[in-house]
């Protein structure tokens, strides 16, 4: 009985010291997605061209809103000297109007979204191959992204392990002070 405890004892702690060296040979960083795109220039002048887009969007549908506003306004002034067949059919004009707005702004919204994918795929494409190059050249096992939610998935992380300028300067740009790059080891 002695001899099993103490062969399954051993056999535990061979099982722990090679667990320990496996784990200290993995190689883990993080980026900033969201980091990366604000030191790219072009993406800046997308979310220009994006944020255009948008408010002329929104001046078209506040335009919709108002001829709608205008209608149920004199709609409600006129109610009481209007008989039932103008009234209902003053409500399905108006109802009308309220389904082509939400239709417009439906659309709108569908529209934007494709044009942020349209116009965010390419930069997206690009720092995935520079962070391939990046997690290539330096051995990283698992690169972590660390912008998943608003808040950070890091309780702590060194910054050591933020390759964010590696991948960067893999993409020809220069990374702010605030990221330094990680030492090689």
């Amino acid at each position: 009985m002695k001899k099993t405890i103490l062969s399954a004892l051993g056999t535990f702690i061979i099982f722990a010291i090679l667990n320990t060296q496996v784990n200290a040979q993995q190689k883990i960083g993080y980026i900033s997605v969201n980091y990366i795109l604000e030191q790219i220039p072009e993406v800046k002048a997308a979310e220009t061209d994006l944020n255009k887009i948008k408010s002329e969007y929104d001046t078209l549908f506040q335009g919709k809103v108002k001829v709608l506003q205008a209608k149920v306004a004199d709609f409600e002034k006129s109610k009481a000297s209007l008989s039932e067949i103008l009234k209902a059919d003053k409500e399905k004009e108006i109802q009308s109007l309220q389904a082509q707005a939400e239709e417009f702004r439906k659309n709108a919204n569908a529209s934007l979204q494709k044009k942020q994918l349209e116009l965010g795929q390419p930069f997206l494409k690009k720092i995935n191959d520079a962070l391939q190059l990046v997690v290539k050249e330096n051995g990283y096992q698992f690169v972590i992204n660390n912008d998943v939610t608003q808040s950070s998935i890091f309780a702590f992380a060194p910054e050591e392990a933020n390759i964010s300028a590696l991948v960067l300067k893999k993409m020809g740009f220069a990374a702010q002070a605030s990221i330094a790059e990680p030492k090689k080891k």
